[in-house]
């Protein structure tokens, strides 16, 4: 079904952090059975299957891959070029673990190294991101939709080298800004994860790989979110419930829970969080205490946060990719009937004229779709044209750069628009539940990487 609907709605069919299909499908109203026939018409008119549906028929298919790779492609071999060798046993503190403040003080420290790769520096991390998911029979969707054109490299220190990949322009997500990152350690592949920014707030999932772990993973996952910070700017983490043990075996068998609490990072759920004070008194009166399985379930149940400071991002905002893709399905199905096509041609005419859009002929391809994905969402804002009118030429370069060489510029150029923010918000507020009677949906969310998170 998700075929069927447009991207943003997705984000409200998702089981993560959406609203789930079925309680999505409830929100829908005007003829559903005449306007679930048409768009599967559209969808599956022979020869013009969309490349989601090709690539969801492969899928469904189950078929066993084999794969010759050229050259050596091995968890022990494989090395990128490294000048200069760290050695711990030289160095001092020979093992670098951040405390809590430590920890804060070091995302929050500028890191001036963070630049575009060069080209062959941008393939090569590429390429090597993806043999190290490969060889551990993984798969993260930035890299297998890697854009070279926008990579972002930095050395920090401590033999560490860190790329931030972005995605191809027509593979992202249509709210968030969404770059993979790869962690390097004297060459050799120690990490990997992801990162999603929209409005301050960085939804992460990192994982160090488990040879590599014990040691100084708390110093990596700092210097990756470092690196998101310069990037982006962002004023509060969000690791999401799957990473550190809902429906993760392995996360929970890693103790990810209190890797990320030893941090700072704290519970959005007051019930699930006056459990974790009370494991943290238990631990303290008992050093040698172990939380039974059947509490770290628990304690993995909500969302974990960190706040940074500047700006305040709230705790517990309403607006979420998932409210804001119901309400697109609700505008969708009363005035269009269900039509999707001619509801994007519409919004973007409109959201154009509002922002005053002269020279929209002169855009790229990618400009002009990146704008139409955002154009259902912008479109519900009703006094869109009346702001003021440096608002509307900065939504317009914001909208424009979704499509553009860099996601980065997307996401910094967005969240510099604070009154986008507010009406928004005030359409979420207004709608309501978008179910009846049924629960709130979680914070902003994304695509994630099906992958457990960083271990102690």
């Amino acid at each position: 079904m998700s075929l069927l609907v447009l991207p943003i709605e997705g984000e409200a069919m998702s089981d993560e952090g959406g609203l789930g299909w079925r309680r999505w499908r409830s929100i829908r109203q005007g003829r559903p059975g005449r306007e679930r026939s048409r768009a599967a018409r559209r969808a599956v008119r022979p020869g013009t299957l969309p490349p989601e549906a090709r690539e969801r028929l492969f899928d469904g298919l189950g078929l066993s891959i084999g794969w010759r790779p050229e050259g050596t492609r091995s968890r022990t071999l494989a090395r990128l070029p490294w000048p200069r060798p760290f050695f711990h046993g030289g160095a001092r503190p020979a093992l670098v673990r951040p405390d809590r403040r430590r920890f804060r003080r070091e995302v929050t420290r500028p890191l001036t190294s963070l630049r575009p790769a060069p080209a062959a520096l941008a393939h090569a991390l590429i390429d090597a991101a993806r043999a190290a998911m490969a060889t551990r029979l993984r798969e993260l969707f930035a890299f297998s939709h890697a854009n070279a054109d926008d990579v972002l490299v930095a050395d920090p220190g401590r033999g560490l080298r860190i790329a931030l990949i972005g995605i191809a322009p027509r593979a992202r997500l249509p709210l968030h800004g969404y770059y993979a990152y790869l962690v390097l350690k004297n060459g050799v592949p120690v990490s990997y994860g992801a990162g999603w920014q929209i409005f301050g707030v960085l939804e992460a999932a990192a994982n160090v790989f488990e040879s590599f772990r014990r040691g100084e993973s708390a110093f990596i996952v700092s210097q990756v979110l470092r690196a998101y910070r310069q990037a982006f700017g962002m004023r509060r983490i969000v690791v999401d419930a799957y990473q550190i043990g809902r429906d993760n075996p392995e996360a929970l068998a890693s103790g990810a829970f209190y890797f990320y609490r030893r941090l700072g990072f704290r519970s959005l759920d007051p019930g699930v969080e006056r459990l974790a004070r009370a494991e943290d008194a238990v631990i303290r009166a008992r050093p040698s205490y172990r939380s039974p399985r059947a509490v770290l379930r628990q304690l993995a149940s909500s969302p974990i946060a960190l706040s940074l400071g500047g700006r305040a991002v709230e705790q517990s905002s309403e607006l979420t990719a998932s409210r804001l893709g119901a309400l697109v399905t609700r505008h969708v199905a009363q005035r269009f009937g269900g039509d999707r096509p001619a509801a994007v041609r519409r919004a973007t005419r409109q959201v154009a004229s509002a922002l005053g859009v002269l020279d929209w002929a002169r855009w790229s391809a990618d400009e002009r779709w990146g704008f139409a994905q955002l154009a259902p969402v912008i479109a519900l804002i009703p006094d869109l044209a009346r702001w003021p009118a440096a608002d509307r030429r900065r939504l317009a370069a914001a909208m424009r750069a979704k499509g553009g060489a860099s996601e980065a510029r997307y996401v910094r150029r967005l969240d510099g628009i604070p009154r986008l923010r507010r009406s928004l918000a005030m359409l979420v507020g207004m709608a309501g539940d978008p179910v009846a009677g049924g629960e709130s949906p979680g914070p902003l969310t994304a695509r994630r990487p099906k992958e457990s998170t960083a271990a102690r």
